[in-house]
């Protein structure tokens, strides 16, 4: 069968939150068919990105500058695509903190998400890990606390309370 971008970028979705490398590999593959059929749509650039979140976060990295390298392309197209889209900013600016170590400039995307659509619980979370990261505890437990609220049965509740961990810590 033959899919279109949203197809893809679907099935890019679901892989990524198998756990194993394979499913990701497979989710990026679905992204980069997702962002080939439609050039323009913002939020696969920033899931594909996000991939590199998870090889990172997974230690599956095999060739870190050309990982770097391909996150700093994908957030920036999906930024530049998706000023609007709070999804896409969310993920670029999670990914530009995490795999680019570039916090500031993370969080100030993060916190357009949040502006755009703050019952967005993903863009509470993102936040809440980068101002652990930032040192600021006090923040982190608000914006993650904040998530948990809305989204009380999310399937990645652990890493909602590992960052509530984190910043208590």
């Amino acid at each position: 069968a033959i899919f279109d971008a949203y197809d893809h970028y679907l099935r890019g979705l679901a892989g990524i939150y198998h756990g194993t490398k394979e499913c990701l590999d497979g989710a990026l593959r679905h992204l980069y068919m997702a962002i080939d059929l439609d050039p323009h749509f913002a939020s696969a650039y920033a899931t594909a990105a996000w991939c590199y979140v998870r090889r990172k976060t997974n230690g599956w990295v095999c060739d870190r500058a050309f990982e770097n390298a391909e996150t700093d392309r994908l957030t920036r197209r999906a930024v530049e695509l998706g000023a609007d889209d709070a999804v896409a900013l969310c993920e670029a600016g999670f990914a530009r903190a995490f795999v680019l170590n570039e916090l500031d400039a993370g969080a100030a995307l993060i916190d357009r998400a949040l502006s755009i659509n703050p019952n967005l619980a993903s863009a509470w979370q993102a936040s809440g890990l980068v101002r652990n990261y930032l040192c600021e505890p006090i923040v982190a437990l608000d914006h993650l606390g904040h998530a948990m609220r809305l989204s009380p049965l999310d399937p990645l509740l652990t890493g909602l309370q590992s960052g509530t961990a984190l910043a208590y810590f």
